[in-house]
């Protein structure tokens, strides 16, 4: 009986204390981070000739699990059928399809990509690819380059680099290719065991890796020639730029929302300026092109509008439908634009707080925030309407708060856009200016007038915050277009079109931002005005670009001189 009670005290104290023992977690230990390893000895061999099995074993040192096989698992020269892949412990084996005839003499890739991984983290395995050759030689020639954005001279990474023995156009939609590569982070390819001959290369997107065929919507990269493996001079170090492909010009859209503005939408940006006809006598047109938008501002009497009327434009025709004309006169307010593009909404824009000073007595002010400009910026914030004529009489240039008015200045209309207006006049850096627009300085296309007094604050960049650049060109082409832009981040502060009269041209540009500034010389190849993406088809490239980053402009009045040459861009030095 003592006994008993001496076992039952001995377990009450032994739960008492794992009862008040810290209650934790097991260690695990460190977090495997390596990827599962092949046992080549165990495997099927890698890189043998004479080839004639129908499956191939890959055993690892770990289980394993598959993601994504049926993209990721990449077969070239392509077969008529997709391999059979299954996953056996610690074994992948890929299997043939019974009626596939793999091609004699020939050497075949595997590339596996990223499908193998462990089974518990998901590391996976990177660069693994099987080899082999149905013949007594395997195919050994290597064909090396990097894909680049076409803009920016980037490198593009995980792009799908392809060979074809095919050299027609379509081939790219139809058929897989005869060989494949991904870039790397660097945007570098390597397409390895190559046999000897001519093949098509491009570069694209590759995002259906089942098909590996082209879509018209990706990025494209291709070569104008041939290239023949085996010829390293023409298959080292080859370089492929990217861009979205250029489409045939066409009418993609139509707007025809409200009376007196009607939107043609393109499928790109016209190559010249575009002018529609109608056969209505009356009809008014004022044009503006924007980007690749066409407005067309009209105007026509209301007797006019019984029925619906027609323009053209090329070989398409644009319906015109019936809408009230009064309605939009009783509406339409001359005023700033909220947006670079045109309302076509036929709103009433504007709020109406009350006016100032003597002559605005009468009316109402819409005021605008204040704009900083550059010295030799001029052009006034964009109006919401075409403006026709204006009365300079009715433009009320101040400075800071002195009461006499600024007369000495210059108005001109912007010879391309109908809703801009270029004005200048002996300024100040350190002064602040306000320009007020009376009622009836400003005349729309449909003899309208501003009834609202129009007010712009205004000030420019003192020379304590601006630099100089002078760009120094080598290697032009004589006779060639060429468009030189700087950029200051994503703003375009200054464009420069010449055409080089020699190898060498030097610009320069005063009162720029003092940072560092972004330089882009475009060879405007078909002197449009403009750079120009690639089109496959029609066997066009992406005009040449060539990207240059500044060191930051010093304030003072002294250039920053770069050196850009444009067989070797990279290598300008800046003095």
């Amino acid at each position: 009986m003592q006994k008993r009670i001496f076992e039952t005290v001995g377990v009450l104290l032994l739960l008492l204390f794992f009862g008040c023992a810290k209650v934790g977690s097991l260690d695990g230990g460190q977090v495997d981070k390596q990827p599962p390893r092949l046992d080549s000895l165990r495997s099927t061999r890698n890189f043998q000739t004479n080839f004639t099995g129908r499956s191939i074993e890959l055993k690892f040192d770990e289980w394993l699990k598959l993601d994504d096989a049926a993209n990721q698992i990449v077969v070239s020269p392509p077969l008529a059928a997709r391999p059979d892949i299954k996953l056996k412990g610690k074994s992948v084996i890929l299997t043939f399809e019974k009626n596939e005839i793999l091609r004699p003499n020939t050497t075949y890739t595997v590339q596996f990509g990223t499908s193998i991984k462990d089974f518990t983290e998901g590391n996976a395995v990177r660069k693994l690819k099987y080899v082999f050759s149905t013949g007594p030689v395997l195919d050994s020639l290597k064909i090396t380059g990097r894909v680049v954005d076409a803009q920016t001279g980037q490198p593009q990474i995980k792009m799908a680099v392809a060979l074809y023995e095919d050299f027609s156009d379509s081939i790219l939609l139809k058929e897989r290719p005869y060989y494949f590569a991904r870039t790397d982070s660097s945007g570098n390819f390597s397409i390895e065991n190559v046999r000897p001959g001519e093949f098509k290369i491009v570069a694209f997107e590759g995002k259906n890796t089942l098909k590996l065929t082209w879509s018209a919507a990706e990025l494209l990269a291709f070569s104008d020639k041939k290239i023949t493996a085996g010829d390293t001079s023409k298959t080292e170090n080859l370089v492929l730029r990217l861009s979205k492909q250029q489409p045939d010009f066409k009418i993609s859209s139509r707007e025809v929302s409200r009376f007196g503005i009607s939107k043609i939408g393109f499928s790109r940006q016209p190559d010249a300026p575009v002018f529609p006809k109608t056969d209505l006598p009356d009809v008014k047109f004022v044009l503006e092109n924007f980007g690749d938008s066409l407005f067309v501002w009209y105007d026509l009497p209301a007797d006019s509008l019984a029925t619906p009327w027609f323009f053209t434009l090329g070989n398409d025709t644009v319906r015109m439908k019936t809408l009230n004309r009064a309605d939009f006169f009783s509406k339409k307010n001359l005023t700033f634009s909220g947006a670079p593009a045109p309302n076509l909404g036929g709103q009433r824009g504007g709020s109406r707080p009350r006016g100032r000073g003597k002559d605005a007595e009468k009316t109402s002010e819409i005021p605008i925030k204040s704009v900083v400009f550059r010295p030799g910026q001029n052009t006034l914030p964009l109006f919401n309407l075409p403006i026709s004529e204006t009365d300079t009489s009715k433009f009320f240039l101040q400075e800071d708060t002195l009461p006499t008015p600024i007369r000495n200045f210059l108005l001109e209309k912007d010879s391309v856009s109908p809703r801009k207006l270029h004005f200048s006049f002996e300024n100040k850096p350190e002064k602040r200016y306000s320009l007020f627009l009376l009622p009836g300085a400003l005349t729309d296309f449909w003899g309208g007038k501003n009834t609202d007094t129009l007010r712009i604050n205004f000030n420019f960049l003192p020379k304590a915050q601006l630099g100089g650049l002078a760009v120094a060109m080598k290697n032009l082409t004589p006779g060639a277009a060429y468009i030189l832009q700087i950029f200051n981040g994503n703003i375009l502060e200054e464009q420069r079109i010449f055409t080089a009269t020699a190898a060498e041209n030097r610009l320069e540009i005063p009162n720029l931002p003092a940072v560092a500034i972004d330089i882009r010389l475009i060879e405007d190849v078909n002197k449009n005005g403009r750079w120009d993406t690639g089109n496959y088809f029609q066997h066009q490239q992406p005009e040449p670009i060539f990207n240059k980053k500044t060191d930051p402009l010093k304030p003072g009045n002294w250039d920053l001189e770069v050196s850009l040459d444009v067989k070797n861009p990279s290598a300008g030095n800046r003095k």
